[in-house]
């Protein structure tokens, strides 16, 4: 998992791209510190580059928006495509979390 911020007023993007698994768990710790302690109320989670997920990084999404929302945050997860979004569908992400494309 790759990963990089960008901020654009007062919403933090955060792009994430190649795979988010298991193994990933600990490099994603410092995503969801700086969406939890930045000072930015609105959070983008752009998935564009994102090539593949698995149920653990499924999870890791749905900590990050726990997170964000625990802290008074806006989170939203975009560009949801090819194995994304089908895993995206099959776990009913979009019920959970608010997904825009």
């Amino acid at each position: 998992m790759k990963y990089r911020f960008d901020v654009r007023g007062d919403t933090l993007h955060v792009n994430v791209s190649d795979v988010l698994t298991f193994e990933d768990h600990e490099a994603f710790n410092p995503v969801v510190r700086e969406i939890e302690n930045g000072p930015d109320p609105n959070v983008i989670m752009n998935l564009q580059e994102l090539k593949m997920v698995d149920s653990a990084g499924i999870g890791l999404l749905l900590l990050a928006s726990d997170r964000a929302k625990k802290k008074g945050k806006s989170l939203k997860v975009s560009n949801l495509t090819g194995h994304v979004a089908v895993v995206a569908e099959l776990f009913k992400f979009d019920q959970l979390v608010d997904v825009v494309n």
